[in-house]
This record gives structure tokens, C-alpha cells and sequence, in this order.
């Protein structure tokens, strides 16, 4: 029966290897519902490649190489660890908050293959007092995972005196982190979605000190061994103040940021050339705007915040970008709807031989490589 069972993922992983293109050019979210019918059949697991080269030390973690999961894919805690057995070394799971979000996620747009377009109002899922459970549930499992959060309160911004309450949210926040606290080995902050409140207290960076010491605080209360780390996801927003950002997070105590989150803003959308009514866009078009903010997150925090790359990554040269451009690890999830699980491992061996081309010995060594250089070579940060 085993033979026979590992024969068919076998075959499996192959066919869906040659339908991904298809799937992909009629919907998104056919290709992810492909996705997760494939995975439940376990076709991916043990596809993972590895190498001593890839091994990276962040966070006061090890991870066998620098790609992970993003949030986003996996809001039920069923397909993560499947996940993790194909190759990523970390995987991300929610967004989530603390009462269920009902907000509809419109239809998801397609374009060129290489990005996904939404006009969704929130992070809808069931809430955490439905899904802690399952977190529980899956913590004797050895693989990293770290849970994303954020708080759905909303405030009309049409309205001047309506403003979100300070006290509110940080309770909100709290509750969150409190309950994922003993689920996972970091906690995301999601302050990376334009249309909920919340993310607008980047834009101030001093007034999230207070949520983010009180987060920082709770978690140490609430983990049941070693507290996990504590990051925060910011948007892939080239305005970003990101040396009063840096400041704010490493006086609150963050231990690392994602750089970034989808891009929104009209004028963003426009320069894509993508439809303003598709809202949030994820994947290739945001590359060039997510790697030149990550390197201002290198420069402004000084070593002092792990720094984690997402937005546009597709290739083991889009990683190594990202490790030059100062990032410890990376994050991806358009290009898993497209080119399905085995991409992880496709990555990860031509990165490890871009690593020894270039004359690296570990991922360590060329992690911020390339701003160095510019610095070196008379850059002003």
C-alpha cells in the first residue's frame, strides 16, 4: 500500500505540474482551489531540496533555507504543514482576527500571469475563537510558523469626528496576540491592508508605540514556553517613512518586519497600468517598489530589525535580490498559485548554485550585500 500510495503522488505531482499553466490562465482562484485539492492528496510532500548552503539563522531561529509561506493562503490551518514538507522552511497562516470578518471577497483578477488583483474590503475568516483551536491542535509539529493578526475595527473616514479609539484598539490587538501567543513561533502584526483603520497609524509612527509595547508585552504573558518573536507587515507603499518607522518599532520592542504588503493606492495602480476598481494588487508588479523599500528598511534600522522580503518574488534571483537588498528571508505566494509547490524546491537549488557562483558560502554572507556596496561607494542613505 505505501509503494502504491507514493507511486500515485508521484504521477499526481507531475500532472499537476503540467495543468498549473492552465489553471492559472483561467482564474486565480481556480488555480488555488486546484491547489488545495492537490494538496490534500499529499501529491508534494517530501518534493522539499536540501542544501547547508541555504540555512539561515533569524529571529534566534534556524531555518533550512530563506523561502516561506505568506499569510494569506492558508486561513484554516489545513494545508500549512503540507506545505512545509514540499520545501518552504517557515510558514505563515491567517490573516486573522479576533471576531469573525465577514467582509466578501469580490471576484479576483487576473494579469499577466504574474499578479492578482482584489477588491476585497478585509481579511475574511472565521475568528479566532474558531481557529485557535486548530492552531493548538498542530503545535507538537516541528515546523516554523508564525500567525498573522490584525483588528477589523473600523472607523467611517468619511466622517471627521469618527476616529478609531486608541484604547479599543489596543485591547483588540491584545486579545489577539494573547490568544495566537502559545500557538506559534512569531506573531504578525498586519497593519499592510489599506481599507481597515488601522493601517493608517503607520503614517504616524509615534502612536502605535503604545499597542505595540502593550502587543509586545502580552505575548510574553501569554506564551506557554519561549514567547515568539513579535513583526509587523507594513504595505508595499513607497511614502513609508521608513527611518521613523525603524525608530518606532525597535523602541516597542519589534523584532522584524515584512517588507511588503499588496499595493492600493489609485495612483499606484495607475502607474501599473492595472484597473483603479481591482483595489489590492499582489505579485510581479510590485517588485521593483517592495525591493527599493526593503532596502530602506536595511538602511534605517541597522541590523537591528530581521528584515523579511515579500512582493513580486517568482525566481531564485528575485531571492538573492532580496538577501542583497538586506532582507534574512523572503516570502512568497502569487507564484505558488501559478507555478504550484514545486516551485519552492526550483528555487531553492538555483539559488543555492547562485549562492556558489557568486562565491558565497552561506545566505549570511550576502544578506545586505548590495547596499553595503552603494554605501561604500559614496551612497547618502
Amino acid at each position: 500500500m505505501t509503494n502504491k500510495r507514493s507511486l500515485m503522488g508521484y504521477v499526481s505531482k507531475w500532472i499537476f505540474s503540467l495543468l498549473w499553466v492552465v489553471m492559472g490562465r483561467i482564474n486565480p482562484k481556480i488555480a488555488k482551489t486546484f491547489l488545495f485539492w492537490s494538496l490534500s492528496d499529499n501529491a508534494f510532500v517530501g518534493d522539499a531540496y536540501k542544501d547547508s548552503i541555504l540555512q539561515v539563522q533569524a529571529l534566534g531561529m534556524s531555518f533550512a533555507n530563506p523561502i516561506g509561506l505568506a499569510a494569506g493562503f492558508d486561513r484554516s490551518v489545513k494545508y500549512v504543514d503540507i506545505l512545509l514538507n514540499s520545501g518552504f522552511s517557515f510558514g505563515e497562516i491567517g490573516t486573522f482576527t479576533v471576531q469573525p470578518d465577514h467582509s466578501m471577497e469580490d471576484p479576483t483578477f487576473l494579469f499577466d500571469k504574474q499578479a492578482i488583483a482584489t477588491s476585497s474590503g478585509g481579511y475574511p475568516n472565521a475568528g479566532l475563537q474558531r481557529t485557535v483551536p486548530a492552531l493548538m491542535a498542530r503545535r507538537h509539529l516541528p515546523h516554523l510558523v508564525g500567525v498573522s493578526v490584525t483588528s477589523a475595527i473600523q472607523a467611517d473616514r468619511s466622517k471627521k469626528n469618527d476616529t478609531l479609539s486608541m484604547d479599543t484598539l489596543e485591547q483588540d490587538i491584545v486579545k489577539a496576540v494573547q490568544m495566537v501567543a502559545p500557538c506559534c513561533n512569531y506573531v504578525v502584526l498586519n497593519l499592510s491592508h489599506p481599507a481597515l483603520p488601522i493601517s493608517d497609524l503607520l503614517l504616524v509612527p509615534t502612536t502605535l508605540e503604545p499597542i505595540l509595547k502593550a502587543a509586545k508585552i502580552q505575548i510574553g504573558k501569554s506564551a506557554l514556553v519561549s514567547p515568539p518573536k513579535l513583526l509587523i507587515k507594513v504595505p508595499c507603499d513607497p511614502k513609508l517613512d521608513a527611518k521613523a518607522l525603524s525608530r518606532s518599532f525597535i523602541d516597542s520592542g519589534v523584532d522584524g518586519v515584512i517588507v511588503a504588503g499588496a499595493a492600493s493606492s489609485r495612483l499606484e495602480l495607475a502607474r501599473l497600468h492595472i484597473p483603479t476598481e481591482a483595489g489590492l494588487v499582489s505579485g510581479r508588479p510590485l517588485a521593483d517598489t517592495a525591493l527599493e523599500l526593503l532596502q530602506r528598511f536595511y538602511q534605517a534600522s541597522e541590523g537591528r530589525l530581521t528584515l523579511i522580503a515579500s512582493g513580486g518574488i517568482f525566481t531564485a534571483q528575485d531571492v538573492l535580490d532580496r538577501l542583497k537588498a538586506g532582507a534574512s528571508l523572503v516570502q512568497i505566494y502569487t507564484a505558488l498559485l501559478y507555478e504550484g509547490p514545486s516551485i519552492v524546491s526550483k528555487i531553492n537549488r538555483d539559488l543555492a548554485m547562485l549562492l556558489r557562483r557568486e562565491g558565497y558560502q552561506s545566505v549570511a554572507q550576502c544578506i545586505g550585500a548590495s547596499v553595503k556596496r552603494e554605501q561604500q561607494g559614496g551612497f547618502n542613505a
